[in-house]
């Protein structure tokens, strides 16, 4: 979970400070085998939102996960 978040943050970073170059590749590390980083820009940019809702929901789901599993009954 915490890889996953960590990757997420490296994406939205290259979108962030406008490295558009590094997108694919940083989508591809986030989901590896769905052909991102096999992609021209133009075709990642027409699928970029559908992208980033999936992301976004990914990323709530794990921040779930981990406030479950670390805050509410946190294992000691």
């Amino acid at each position: 979970a915490f890889s996953f978040l960590m990757r997420s943050v490296t994406y939205l970073s290259s979108v962030v400070h406008h490295r558009p170059s590094q997108l694919m590749g940083d989508a591809e590390k986030l989901y590896p085998g769905q052909g991102y980083s096999h992609m021209n820009k133009e075709d990642f940019s027409k699928q970029e939102a559908d992208f980033m809702e999936r992301l976004c929901i990914d990323v709530i789901y794990t921040l779930n996960l981990i406030f479950s599993k670390y805050c509410v009954n946190p294992k000691v």
